[in-house]
């Protein structure tokens, strides 16, 4: 995994180590001895990840960590003079040696993604370095403007986000020596479930998937294979694929510490560790969860948006043309054919204008209602004009496609649509409800719409057939003239 490295660390010979390692594993790596020449070499090498030594000057390392890892906001641009991360959102890993456990949740606080003892395991301190990338491309793939922020729990909150409460689960042999995690949990507000194997894919009950698992693997009897196939299993799960994972090591675990990291698990503690920084790091994985959670439905929303029309929920007109080329091809692999029609309420403008635009939208999501009502599970409606519907039909010949139009024009004509409220009444004396009725112009498509062009033929005719109908006097169905 490619990325730039800048170390910093006072004494050369520990500095010239830690870069030969970095660099057999085919890292770019600069280094500097002092928070002076950092500040200079940051703009100029650009780092990804920095391994900072905290041993000398804790309070100045403190706070050089904080400036590094505080989001910096920038007037007039999302982008700052790094490039494609903003300045301020760069994981620090901690270098440190013989500091008490208040220092590490101090580190911890200013904004390190994780701490290592000097010297740090090669292999070890290797697999965090790619886990901390892995987090950071994932979380940018989601949002570059705030992903590096966001993978770390660097991000300052911004608008106000709820949350469901938390859900812990903890998966050990050893419960009553695990009971305090979770009853510091619970004194929290947080929700926590113990599971009786450290080796076995607990019980998930749908409706209330856990956001943290807290897997013990110190409690004996948990090898390499068994903690491979528990993080293989919670990681092939769609439902918990997402949730976080905290491991725990006996001392001195450097190969399952090194397994754990590169199968997904996100942060790893010692059986020894201390109460506040575990506290501290559950905080920190159940904050990157919450935030990773909120970046995935702003995309699924913003996914949803582009393809659907926001008035009545129907595809719209972009998604349900290139769609097409998707259901021209399923026709050609079944040497079949499909039916595109086009429906246009009739006199729509007559309603406007008769009861207000508000009435007319009421209109508009009603008909669509009543079409998504008809439809099989593998046809699709989409809205694709003001008051322009396409329907496609998978797996249709011209007379299916015949009656099933019909029965769509009689379904929206069978029943006025009740504008009983009185904020679409222009008119006090004017009816309650609006007789609404359709044209409807139908076409046939085979293999040949599988091009732009080729869409663009067939609906040009499903339009031609609509004109027609609307040209007979309305309220009708058309069939194409001409053939696919």
């Amino acid at each position: 995994m490619s990325g730039r490295i800048l170390i910093v660390e006072p004494i050369a010979t520990n500095r010239i180590l830690i870069r030969s390692m970095l660099e057999a594993a085919r890292y770019k790596v600069s280094g500097v001895n002092s928070a002076t020449e950092l500040q200079a070499r940051i703009a100029e090498f650009r780092p990804d990840v920095i391994l900072m030594d905290f041993s000398s000057t804790l309070a100045a390392s403190l706070a050089l960590c904080s400036s590094l890892t505080r989001v910096v906001p920038r007037a007039g641009s999302l982008r700052g003079p790094l490039g494609p991360e903003p300045a301020g959102m760069i994981p620090v890993i901690a270098l440190v040696k013989d500091v008490g456990s208040a220092a590490r949740v101090s580190i911890l606080q200013a904004g390190a993604v994780d701490i290592f003892e000097k010297p740090a395991n090669p292999a070890r301190l290797l697999a965090r370095i790619r886990s901390v990338l892995r987090a950071r491309d994932a979380q940018s793939e989601l949002c570059p403007e705030t992903g590096p922020a966001v993978a770390f729990s660097f991000a300052e909150e911004s608008a106000p986000y709820v949350a469901t409460p938390s859900l812990v689960s903890v998966l050990t042999q050893r419960a009553d020596r695990l009971a305090p995690i979770c009853q510091r949990l619970k004194d929290r507000g947080i929700q926590c479930q113990v599971h009786p194997s450290p080796t076995r894919l607990p019980p998930i009950q749908s409706s209330r998937a856990p956001d943290l698992f807290v897997i013990d693997s110190a409690g004996g009897g948990v090898g390499p294979g068994d903690l491979f196939r528990l993080l293989a299993d919670l990681r092939s799960q769609s439902d918990i694929r997402h949730a976080a994972q905290l491991v725990i090591l006996p001392p001195g675990a450097n190969d399952l510490a090194v397994l754990a990291l590169d199968l997904g698990a996100n942060d790893l503690v010692s059986e020894t560790i201390s109460a506040a920084e575990l506290d501290y790091r559950i905080d920190a994985l159940l904050r990157q969860k919450a935030a990773s959670d909120r970046l995935r439905e702003n995309v699924r929303n913003g996914l949803e948006a582009a393809i659907t029309d926001p008035l009545t929920g129907l595809f719209n007109r972009r998604y349900a043309l290139s769609e097409i080329s998707i259901v021209a091809r399923a026709a050609v692999r079944r040497q079949g054919t499909f039916a595109a029609m086009i429906l246009d309420i009739d006199h729509f403008k007559a309603i406007n204008d008769t009861y207000g635009h508000a009435a007319g939208d009421s209109v508009l999501v009603g008909v669509a209602d009543r079409l998504k009502a008809e439809m099989r599970a593998d046809d699709f409606v989409a809205r694709i004009g003001g008051e322009e519907f396409l329907v496609v039909l998978r797996d249709s010949t011209l007379d299916e496609a015949r009656v099933t139009a019909e029965r769509l024009r009689q379904t929206v004509a069978s029943k006025g649509f009740d504008l009983a409220d009185a904020r679409f009444a222009t008119d006090p004396n004017s009816t309650s409800a609006v007789e609404v009725t359709l044209s409807v112009g139908v076409a046939i498509g085979s293999g040949d719409c599988q091009t732009e062009a080729g869409i663009r033929a067939l609906y040009d005719r499903a339009d031609a057939a609509l004109y027609a109908a609307k040209t007979a006097g309305r309220n009708q169905v058309t069939l194409s003239s001409s053939a696919a």
